[in-house]
């Protein structure tokens, strides 16, 4: 449908007249046709599910092509185009108020018209006008008016859209929107902005001039058509009948990981060259660094791409408001902890018994992992969404009922264990196991010091808290430590959001015994005033107790580093320890080590396991281990010569010395 309308985007600019589909009707259009502008814009609007659609066209100003896309500079097109939805979306919050509905926003558009629909998701989502001047929007009051809707039920007045986007071919948008954002990111009684909550789906071509322009938001995918023809995207998203079976054909996409994109000014032939490189991409995905060159044509980044199979069970949580995927967040964790809730409690407001059953049947299927909703099966996975934003938007009041009821001491425990246990299931999938001897543990859980910060030299942090796991299980200390509840393991990411559902640092402070926090800070963690917050008052609870004691890994590189070392210096002083932690083959244990020489290298050209070539007894700590648990390709040894060599080549000798000191076995 959305592929649909921003066709109709491009043919209005032509005074053609297509009709929108069923049940849609044209609501306004806009244009400026400035010399350095050319702005064109519409908005639609669906009357049974009120959903609102604003398509804006693809530029044909050449200007606002390479000054706005290829140089990331502000432009009048974009200015057009988020007054236009802004004019939109001021006349949906008055008729929200006075009518008591409630609006979906959706943004479309091809090419460059995509581009302009990730700005103004942007801007819709997160910047408001005042005196004519788009200015970033303030935190909502607590003291906000509401009003009541027809259901008897509180109902909260919109303070602001959170827009659903599809763009087809967008030339990407990640880097002005992270600029825009760093300039308004610099007052505290704002709302925080987070690129990564904006609901962006893109549907992209193979590798070509425009969308290899920039780096992409939100969940990407690679549609195999040619996307310069909308009329060619409609046609593959429009269902269709196979002759076997009359079947119903799907196009063929897969989700990317990673999308090549081309960097600085290029000529023709620069871009000829670049694009020879990405032609193998267009029908396939191979093993990309077999087929193509390590390094491009000057100027140009290492070439980057990379997919996965798409998952229709899966949804990006981006697609919920805040309230929304609080609301997921909160309901998952009490649903763990049933001795003490029952879902029947909380869907009570509701005053009937069948849409109560509804309720609990809709939101049992569904599971949050990787930043995204996942349920067993397409069809639940699209009637749970609509599902929840409606329950969510017509009875706030449950919002406040889910919260309440996580107030609950006993529950706080629970989910705090619950969570805990969920990563100590994940570690003890793993190989890992280490020595007693091999961190120094019991001199710090026995020593007066609260906080120890690990610096992984040339590991990861989640190898890191593995391993300060796996020691603690094997050490005895003074404090019994190392006793379910007596310890808690969490990534600080989702340390954050456990913080948000039951006020961890209350929990902390009412504990009475010795307690161990053991946390993994990722590289991928913004730093921001939540973070600062939360840290802030964490170690001021170590201060005013001895109970508690926290151990964090970090990497060496990253920026977090330094934000901890910082508030935890200036809160515990001399209470806070930093070392720098290195990943030893002589710390694992023994069958440790003959677990992880199972796994598969490539040597002298052919997969083999480890334990086919060497035994544990050989292994020294100059093996590169860091590179073995993260799962990189290791290579020993040359390929052998080609079968359809003949003569002698120097170059087609397997070297017959290796990298690393391993005893080879005899045999080999």
């Amino acid at each position: 449908m959305l592929a649909q309308f921003a066709d109709m985007a491009c043919c209005d600019c032509t005074h053609e007249d297509p009709k929108p589909p069923d049940g849609w009707q044209l609501l306004t259009t806009a244009s400026n046709a400035g010399d350095e502008n050319g702005y064109f814009g519409t908005a639609y609007w669906h009357l049974e599910h009120q959903h609102v659609v604003i398509a804006h066209r693809g530029t044909a100003n050449v200007v606002t092509d390479v000054k706005g896309v290829l140089f990331k500079n502000c432009v009048e097109q974009m200015s057009s185009a988020n007054t236009f939805a802004n004019k939109v979306v001021t006349v949906l919050q008055e008729i929200e108020q006075e009518k008591k509905v409630s609006f979906e926003l959706f943004f479309t558009g091809h090419l460059l018209g995509g581009w302009l629909a990730e700005i103004t998701t942007f801007t819709t989502e997160y910047l408001e006008v005042k005196g004519g001047t788009f200015l970033k929007k303030l935190e909502r009051e607590k003291d906000e008016p509401i009003r009541r809707s027809s259901m008897q039920d509180t109902h909260d007045v919109r303070h602001s859209y959170h827009p659903h986007t599809v763009v087809f071919d967008s030339s990407g948008c990640k880097y002005i929107l992270s600029q825009m954002a760093d300039k308004l990111e610099v007052r505290h009684d704002v709302c925080s902005i987070d690129l990564q909550h904006l609901d962006i789906t893109s549907f992209l071509s193979a590798p070509n001039r425009i969308n290899t322009c920039n780096s992409h938001l939100g969940t990407v995918y690679h549609i195999f058509i040619d996307s310069s023809d909308m009329d060619k995207i409609v046609q593959a998203f429009a269902p269709k009948k196979g002759k076997e079976n009359d079947v119903t054909l799907e196009p063929k996409i897969l989700e990317v990981v990673d999308w090549p994109f081309s960097t600085g000014s290029m000529s023709d032939a620069e871009y000829n060259d670049f694009f020879k490189c990405t032609e193998h991409l267009n029908n396939y995905h191979p093993e990309v660094m077999d087929t193509v060159p390590n390094k491009l044509p000057h100027g140009y980044n290492l070439l980057c791409y990379q997919t996965k199979a798409f998952d229709e069970c899966t949804n990006s949580l981006s697609v919920f408001t805040q309230d929304e995927w609080e609301f997921l967040q909160h309901y998952r964790c009490l649903c763990n902890v049933k001795d003490f809730f029952k879902p029947e409690d909380l869907f009570c407001v509701l005053s009937n018994s069948e849409a109560e059953k509804e309720a609990e049947q809709k939101l049992q299927n569904f599971k949050l992992e990787n930043e995204s909703v996942r349920c067993p099966d397409a069809s639940t996975l699209r009637a749970m969404i609509p599902y929840l934003k409606r329950l969510v938007q017509l009875f706030p009041r449950i919002k406040e009922n889910i919260k309440a009821k996580l107030t609950s001491p006993q529950i706080r425990i629970r989910v705090y264990q619950h969570e805990t246990q969920r990563y100590v299931e994940k570690i003890h999938q793993s190989a890992l196991d280490f020595n007693p001897g091999a961190l120094g543990l019991t001199e710090f859980l026995d020593s007066d010091k609260q906080i120890w910060q690990l610096q992984m030299i040339d590991g990861d942090v989640w190898t890191g808290i593995t391993k300060v796991y796996r020691v603690l299980q094997n050490t005895s200390s003074t404090h019994n430590y190392s006793s379910e509840g007596h310890y808690a393991l969490l990534k600080l990411k989702r340390l954050l959001t456990v913080n948000r559902i039951i006020n961890l640092n209350a929990l902390l402070s009412s504990m009475k015994t010795p307690h161990l926090l053991m946390i993994a800070c990722e590289i991928s963690q913004p730093v921001n005033d939540e973070l600062e917050s939360m840290l802030q008052e964490l170690f001021n609870i170590l201060k005013q107790t001895n109970t508690v004691k926290i151990i964090l890994t970090t990497q060496s590189d990253d920026n977090t580093v330094s934000f901890i070392q910082e508030i935890a210096t200036e809160t515990l002083s001399e209470g806070f320890i930093t070392t720098d932690e290195q990943l030893n083959w002589s710390d694992l244990t023994a069958s440790s080590q003959r677990k992880i020489l199972e796994k598969t290298v490539i040597f002298q050209g052919t997969s083999v396991a480890l334990n086919q070539l060497t035994c544990a007894e050989s292994m020294t700590d100059s093996f590169p281990l860091a590179d073995l648990l993260q799962e990189k390709e290791l290579r020993i040894g040359k390929e052998p010569v080609p079968s359809a060599c003949s003569g002698y080549n120097e170059k087609y000798y397997i070297v017959r010395t290796f990298n690393h000191n391993i005893v080879i076995r005899q045999g080999i």
